[in-house]
């Protein structure tokens, strides 16, 4: 992850620790100890990608401000577009032809 792109994924992550209440409250929403964010807040690193749907959930922090390297607006717009017409499709789901029945 480039630079400015780690930057914006951690005051993202900032972001998400406020609307938590606080670095402890957005630890129990992640599932993780609050000592595991206590070395991204030191490392000024980005939320790992498997609690970034969670955190989203909860805080309303977009995917795409928390992890910009995993998540992107063309990812989601191209699973629309493969998508059924007047399907509903999350960003979150896989595209319906990677669908398992």
């Amino acid at each position: 992850m480039d630079i400015n792109r780690q930057r914006t994924a951690f005051r993202a992550l900032e972001a998400a620790a406020r609307a938590a209440g606080s670095w402890t409250g957005l630890a129990a929403i992640c599932g993780c100890t609050p000592g595991n964010l206590s070395q991204l807040k030191k490392r000024r690193s980005p939320l790992p990608g498997h609690y970034v749907l969670k955190v989203e959930a909860a805080t309303g922090v977009s995917r795409y401000d928390l992890r910009p390297d995993i998540f992107t607006p063309v990812a989601c717009s191209a699973k629309k577009a493969v998508a059924a017409p007047g399907a509903r499709v999350r960003c979150g789901d896989a595209a319906p032809s990677q669908r398992r029945p």
